[in-house]
């Protein structure tokens, strides 16, 4: 049995629900699903991979593809040119 509770998790809910209906939330995450299809379409014509997901079947705002065995700094540098 835990000896003490931490109930600042769910007495934050309600804070959270608020500054998401403050923000347009729904918009935000809506936008936000459109630029991660937009990056892996861009990012597959670039070097032929494919996505592990589809617009269709994809974790919100995330997405994921194989990355052929490089050198990982080569590879962040080179996305941040061409993408930033």
């Amino acid at each position: 049995m835990q000896g003490t509770r931490d109930p600042s998790a769910w007495l934050t809910v309600p804070a959270a629900i608020a500054f998401r209906a403050q923000h347009g939330w729904d918009q935000v995450a809506e936008a936000c699903r459109h630029l991660v299809q937009d990056t892996l379409r861009q990012v597959r014509n670039l070097t032929g991979l494919p996505g592990f997901c589809s617009p269709e079947f994809c974790a919100p705002q995330m997405g994921a593809m194989p990355v052929t065995r490089c050198d990982p700094l080569d590879l962040q540098r080179t996305l941040l040119a061409l993408f930033y």
